[in-house]
């Protein structure tokens, strides 16, 4: 056994805890909270289902769910984050106006093209 040193050093350390908050993201919890919302059936029993079918709707991001069996249930199916829907607030009249500057660009680099062949061809020949 090694001897003890003679003197102690006499550290102090301060830790310093950084709290972060995330607007994004929920606060740590050791369990993961299950929502009845997220079943398509909420809170009703289905009993002795057989089959299964999905069909698209003309809805945006929407599709139709119908299950057969003893019994029968039908759901409208969306997705929960607006991903692919517009604010209020979005600015279409600056989409249009890029997109008519594009076609405008297209033109314009379209005849540009078409007279330099136009101009080589007639150099060559």
């Amino acid at each position: 056994m090694l001897p003890q040193p003679a003197y102690k050093l006499n550290i102090t350390e301060e830790v310093e805890l950084i709290d972060i908050k995330s607007t994004l993201y929920p606060p740590y919890d050791g369990l993961i909270p299950q929502k009845n919302t997220r079943y398509i059936s909420y809170d009703l029993n289905l009993m002795g289902l057989d089959q299964i079918y999905t069909f698209p709707t003309r809805l945006e991001s929407t599709s139709a769910l119908l299950i057969t069996g003893h019994d029968i249930f039908y759901a409208r199916v969306t997705a929960e984050s607006v991903f692919d829907r517009l604010d209020e607030n979005f600015k279409m009249t600056g989409l249009v106006v890029t997109i008519a500057g594009l076609f405008v660009l297209l033109f314009v680099a379209n005849s540009y093209v078409k007279s330099k062949e136009a101009k080589e061809q007639f150099l060559t020949k």
